[in-house]
């Protein structure tokens, strides 16, 4: 079985397809090599960018869509994940961009996180790195395909940054070449 055909979501899935033809003939394309204008439009809302800091020692939201701002009532564009975040979700969030880093491949994970009340987040995740050199990777291009299970729940006001979950499944593309 292909990555591709591990991602159900059509819109995580067109940008995974081009994303790889960015790449051409290169393990991955550079943040250059990508043109929002020429992205799936419906893509743009729920992607990210984020640095890679001292080679994964933490992490840098350069840019985070619209509907991610939304649905965490919160923008993180411009902070860290070490302290955006906290706990087990910090955890998780760091090691799986770390394991982009380290196998320098895409990674799709999927998982339900606990966020206020009684309120769960359902997220689908697809991480893709890129690399201005060829070498390192320098940033991680995201795609956050989430619903929460309680809107009404929320308040409105109040951050909803996850605090726990479980991930149900963990697909890294150098494993389905």
């Amino acid at each position: 079985m292909r990555f591709a055909e591990l991602i159900f979501d059509p819109v995580q899935r067109a940008l995974y397809l081009y994303w790889l033809n960015r790449a051409g003939d290169r393990p991955m394309p550079a943040r250059a090599d990508l043109d929002p204008l020429d992205m799936p439009t419906l893509a743009l809302r729920d992607m990210g960018l984020i640095d890679v800091v001292d080679g994964g020692r933490d992490f840098h939201y350069r840019l985070v869509g619209t509907h991610n701002v939304s649905r965490m009532g919160l923008d993180i564009t411009g902070r860290l994940a070490s302290e955006v975040y906290q706990g087990q979700y910090r955890d998780f969030l760091m090691a799986i961009y770390r394991e982009v880093v380290a196998r320098r491949s895409c990674i799709l994970s999927i998982g339900e996180f606990a966020i206020a009340g009684p309120s769960n987040l359902s997220t689908t995740r697809l991480l893709m790195p890129l690399s201005a050199t060829g070498g390192a990777i320098d940033m991680i291009v995201y795609h956050n395909s989430s619903s929460i299970s309680a809107p009404h729940a929320l308040d409105p006001a109040a951050p909803r940054v996850p605090r726990r979950g479980v991930e149900k499944a963990r697909y890294v593309r150098s494993d389905y070449l």
